[in-house]
């Protein structure tokens, strides 16, 4: 097993802290966007009786959008929301564990949602 030379993996890591701060950046735009449709779609019900067509279906795709692109900023902040119940008794090895899974996981699942896995 070859073993990465840690500077490479410092060079690859600074490209992608930029472009994830961008990303989580880039959801803050679409909430705020979504925050103005609807104040919008407000103020033109109560004052002309005509509301923003799709304001609601137009808010959960925004919304839902980001979500989605705060997600990667939480996992390399360490910010996700963690069930301390299960693992407050759990032991260090344990734990240590649950975050190795919890951290392989999203990286796994794509190649087995598009065909990758358990396919002849």
């Amino acid at each position: 097993m070859t073993k990465v030379p840690t500077d490479m993996r410092a060079g690859f890591a600074r490209p992608a802290r930029l472009v994830i701060r961008l990303w989580a950046l880039l959801g803050g735009a679409v909430l705020c966007a979504v925050v103005l449709m609807n104040v919008y779609s407000i103020v033109a019900s109560a004052l002309f009786g005509a509301p923003f067509p799709g304001d609601f279906e137009m808010t959960e795709v925004g919304v839902a959008v980001a979500v989605f692109a705060f997600l990667p900023y939480c996992q390399i902040t360490d910010a996700n929301v963690t069930a301390d119940i299960f693992t407050a008794r759990a032991s260090t090895r344990t734990v240590a564990a649950l975050r190795f899974e919890h951290r392989l996981l999203p990286s796994v699942s794509p190649h087995c949602w598009y065909g990758g896995c358990g396919t002849a």
